[in-house]
C-alpha cells in the first residue's frame, strides 16, 4: 500500500541538504509511540534473509516540491504553511502502516525533522491520502524515481563500492535483491519468478553521463556512536529511469519496499511512467483521503 503524506511547515525555516535520515527517524519515533516493541524490533532488527541481510520492507521519497530558486548554502528555505509532500510505501498495511498513522495521531500530527548540528525544522501532517493499487499484471513497467537508487558490493578490503547508473552489474544486483525481498517477506523461495531491469542508458547519457550530478547522487547520513556523537556516513545512489520487465509479483515488491538497497533510508521509491503521464506525481488514483484533525500552534 502507498500513502502520500502532505506536511505544512510551522514557520519560516531552512531544511538541510540531507534531512533523509532526521526524516526516517521522525517515522521511527512515530512508530514508538503507537507500539515501542515493533518499532525497537524494525529499527534494530528487521526481516531477516536466509543470506543474513535484513529488510525493513518501507520506503519514503524525498519531499517536493523543493524548489533550486529556494536553495542556499545550508539547505532550503521553506515558508510558513508551505505545503511539501511524500509518498511512504510498505506491503506490511496492517501492521507498519497502520501503526505509522497511529503514531501520527499520537504526535499530534506534529513531525519534528531533528538533523544533528542543525536547526530543527518542524512540519503539520496536513493529510494522508490512500492511493489506488497500481495494476501489474501486464509485467512491464518503467520505474520513474522519486528519490536516488542505491546499488554497493563489498571490496575485497571490506570497504563498500557504490556501482554507478550504467555499471554492468547494476541490473542483476538489483534482481537479487528483488528475489530476496520477495522470499523473505512470503516465507518461500522465488526461484519460479524473473525479472529483467534495465537502466536508461538514453537518459544516463542525456544528461550528461553517470558521473553527472543530475544523475550521481551523493547523501550524507548520520551514525550515533556509543558516546552520543555523530559518524557521517556517504552514500552514493543513481536518478534515472528503470526499464522492469518480468515477474508481477516481483515489480510489486519492487514498488512497495522500493528498488535497491537503504529503502528505509529514503532510497529507491518510484511511481510507474504510466502514472506520471497521466496526471503529475501524487495526484493520480487517489481513492480516499484521510484529513488529520488536530489544534494549530
Amino acid at each position: 500500500m502507498r500513502f502520500r503524506i502532505t506536511f505544512e511547515s510551522v514557520r519560516d525555516q531552512i531544511l538541510p541538504w540531507n534531512y533523509q535520515y532526521a526524516l526516517q527517524a521522525a517515522f521511527y519515533r512515530c512508530l514508538q509511540e503507537a507500539d515501542p516493541g515493533y518499532a525497537t524490533f524494525l529499527h534494530e532488527d528487521g526481516y531477516q534473509a536466509h543470506h543474513n541481510r535484513r529488510y525493513k520492507f518501507f520506503v519514503f521519497s524525498d519531499l517536493h516540491p523543493l524548489r533550486k530558486r529556494d536553495q542556499t548554502d545550508i539547505g532550503y528555505v521553506i515558508r510558513k504553511r508551505q505545503r511539501l509532500y511524500l509518498y511512504f510505501s510498505s506491503p506490511l498495511e496492517d501492521r507498519l502502516l497502520t501503526l505509522l498513522v497511529t503514531g501520527f495521531f499520537k504526535k499530534n500530527n506534529k513531525l519534528p525533522i531533528v538533523i544533528p548540528e542543525a536547526a530543527k525544522a518542524e512540519f503539520r501532517i496536513q493529510r494522508i491520502e490512500v492511493l489506488k493499487p497500481e495494476d501489474f499484471s501486464a509485467g512491464s513497467t518503467t520505474a520513474i524515481l522519486l528519490s536516488p537508487v542505491v546499488v554497493s558490493l563489498l571490496r575485497p578490503d571490506g570497504s563498500t563500492e557504490y556501482l554507478r547508473a550504467l555499471d554492468p552489474r547494476v541490473p542483476e544486483q538489483l534482481r537479487k535483491n528483488l528475489q530476496y525481498k520477495y522470499s523473505t517477506l512470503h516465507q518461500r523461495e522465488s526461484t519460479d519468478l524473473d525479472i529483467t531491469i534495465t537502466v536508461d542508458r538514453e537518459y544516463v547519457e542525456r544528461k550528461g553521463g553517470a558521473e553527472s550530478p543530475a544523475v550521481t547522487v551523493l547523501r550524507r547520513f548520520f551514525d550515533r556512536q556509543p558516546d552520543g556523537s555523530y559518524r557521517v556516513i556517504a552514500i552514493k545512489g543513481f536518478r534515472a529511469p528503470i526499464h522492469l520487465k518480468g515477474s508481477p509479483e516481483l515489480i510489486q515488491v519492487a514498488y512497495d519496499c522500493g528498488l535497491g538497497e537503504k529503502n528505509s533510508a529514503g532510497f529507491g521509491c518510484w511511481v510507474p511512467k504510466d502514472s506520471v503521464n497521466q496526471r503529475a506525481p501524487g495526484e493520480q488514483r487517489c481513492v480516499r483521503r484521510r484529513r488529520l484533525s488536530g489544534k494549530r500552534s
